[in-house]
């Protein structure tokens, strides 16, 4: 049975809602056979390569666009499969990728910023993209990991500070801290420290400003976070929502709905050391708190 090459580019962020894209497709067309997926980058995008049998290979393309999925016409095979799909909309509104195009996009561009100034900044993210590129040159890319540190606390900070000396700013200010906490390329860098210190400051401003304390669920229900930042936020939930019987009700029921206990032992396996006698006690009751409330269901 004959094969023909399907390419797609992708944020990392889409590779989830990708691998969900292919799961639907195959369980609705029983002969489809899709060939081992091949990986590669185009500076913060990933390429997707893989085979279809051949039949299926004008519908995959089809499928890929109505869900704007970025498919790469590489050649005169695809390029006519385009043509055949007859989508007004991606014909009309947008120009095919071809490996000319992406091979311009990653020419390296001048830094029109020095690397000194984005860690001043607090451009950590800025700085990630210099330390991960190997076009810049091995002498910059250790300059940018080496100014990492200064950047990720400058940010923090910065977070932090905003929104303790403004209430409005404490939900931006949340969100800015629990992008660093959940940053895969500074946990790839070894940044753990910092990510444990955003996450945590995250938790004090839940604990400050009674509008966020719902969110305190979010955190201790991420898996993204560091171990220590759910426990941390587990425990903080329980000491402020169980203590007042008749306060927090909406909270209370987003618990016991959303609250993965199994995540949370697993979690607690993981940093039991660092949690006191008290602080346990406090987890323990959350948890039993949301057994108790689901059995009752």
């Amino acid at each position: 049975m004959s094969k023909e090459k399907v390419t797609v580019k992708i944020t990392e962020k889409n590779l989830q809602k990708f691998n969900e894209f292919i799961e639907k497709l195959t369980s609705k067309l029983k002969d489809l056979e899709i060939g081992l997926f091949r990986f590669g980058r185009i500076g913060e995008e990933v390429l997707v390569s893989f085979s279809v049998n051949s039949k299926f290979y004008t519908l995959v393309i089809e499928n890929l666009r109505r869900n704007d999925f970025n498919v790469l016409f590489i050649d005169e095979k695809a390029t006519r499969a385009q043509k055949t799909i007859g989508l007004k909309r991606v014909m009309e509104n947008t120009k095919p990728t071809t490996w000319s195009d992406l091979k311009n996009k990653t020419e390296p561009q001048q830094e029109d910023i020095p690397i000194e100034d984005l860690a001043k900044n607090g451009d950590y993210e800025g700085l990630i993209k210099i330390a991960l590129d190997s076009r810049q040159g091995l002498k910059k890319t250790e300059d940018a990991k080496n100014l990492l540190n200064s950047a990720v606390t400058v940010a923090i900070d910065s977070a932090y500070n905003n929104a303790i000396k403004n209430k409005r700013e404490a939900d931006n200010s949340l969100k800015s801290l629990l992008k660093i906490a959940t940053n895969s390329n500074l946990k790839n860098l070894h940044k753990i420290d910092l990510v444990k210190k955003a996450g945590l400051l995250a938790i004090d401003l839940c604990q400050l400003y009674d509008t966020l304390v719902g969110d305190l669920i979010s955190i201790c229900t991420n898996n993204k976070v560091h171990n220590l930042v759910t426990i941390k936020a587990a425990i903080a939930l329980s000491d402020r929502i169980l203590i007042h019987q008749d306060s927090y009700v909406e909270e209370k029921e987003l618990a016991i709905r959303n609250i993965n206990i199994r995540w949370l032992y697993m979690a607690y396996d993981v940093v039991m050391k660092d949690i006191t006698k008290d602080e346990m006690n406090s987890l323990n009751t959350l948890i039993q708190f949301v057994e108790t409330a689901r059995a009752k269901n």
